[in-house]
């Protein structure tokens, strides 16, 4: 009975309809349409590696915008939820890519076809794309490993065998941290940025002075409130690197002289990145 059920299981499984998505073009905040356009294409491959998830053909995506100069730039939920029916899919994806430098900050959203934000998540992700199959998952409600990717595995550390080297280590660890400190204070000014276009979109919206009249003001307010919300978003996802960043500058400044022989390295963590440190 065990077997014939699990054989059930299985066959339900396997006639379940998938669930369809289109990926809109994603947008780029403080760094180059060029680097936004290759972490799109990178959540486009890792999306079509989730078990019962069709990616919609981004040709049909292009052609309708073409066809219909009113479903460009969508932003609000109900010109997203329309989208959703003119290419018959389940769910709008959508992104901000957001950056200073060599720090990137990647929002995705998934609305469905009812116009209703099912999930919206945001993490850190690397130059190379560290993160961005974790957050795929997150953002279809799976769990980090949705799909079985096999991290990378971190460079081992060197090894240290004597005084000099360690010295020249310690040497190497104090600029380390002036480096990591350095890209600490760039990523909270990146979200104290943020943070005030958002506050500033807020009481624009609470003094009513923005300029939406006609019949598309409704459209106009939905548009910039959820300007407003992802300002606010990628401002916290750059807090929380900010934050991040300055603790490990400080533990690189203050590690005693009995500790030279240090090795500190980036490697792949469920969200984002993670320093891994040997002593």
């Amino acid at each position: 009975m065990t077997a014939l059920a699990l054989c059930v299981g299985f066959v339900l499984a396997a006639a379940a309809p998938a669930e369809r998505v289109v990926v809109l073009p994603f947008e780029p905040l403080g760094i180059e349409p060029e680097r936004a356009a290759r972490v799109e294409k990178a959540v486009r491959a890792s999306l079509a590696r989730v078990p019962g998830v069709e990616v919609a053909d981004p040709a049909a995506l292009r052609a309708l915008l073409v066809s219909d100069a009113s479903l460009r730039d969508c932003a609000e939920t109900r010109c997203l939820s329309a989208l959703a029916a003119r290419l018959d899919v389940h769910a709008v994806v959508s992104g901000v890519v957001a950056g200073l430098g060599s720090f990137m900050s990647l929002v995705v959203k998934r609305t469905d076809r009812e116009g209703r934000v099912v999930t919206s998540v945001s993490e850190a992700i690397s130059e190379e794309g560290g993160g961005v199959a974790a957050l795929v998952c997150a953002a279809m409600g799976r769990n980090a490993a949705c799909h079985d990717e096999q991290p990378p595995l971190a460079a081992a550390p060197p090894s240290v065998s004597t005084a000099g080297a360690g010295q020249e280590g310690l040497r190497a660890t104090r600029k380390a941290a002036l480096g990591v400190g350095a890209g600490a204070i760039a990523a909270l000014a990146v979200a104290a940025g943020f943070g005030l276009s958002a506050s500033a979109i807020t009481g624009q919206v609470e003094r009513k002075e923005l300029t939406c009249d006609g019949s598309t003001g409704a459209a106009c307010l939905d548009s910039k409130l959820s300007t407003g919300r992802t300002h606010a978003t990628v401002s916290n996802a750059f807090w929380g690197v900010g934050g991040a960043l300055a603790a490990a500058a400080i533990v690189l400044f203050v590690l005693p002289e009995s500790k030279a022989t240090v090795a500190l390295g980036p490697g792949p963590a469920p969200l984002g990145l993670s320093a891994h440190g040997r002593f």
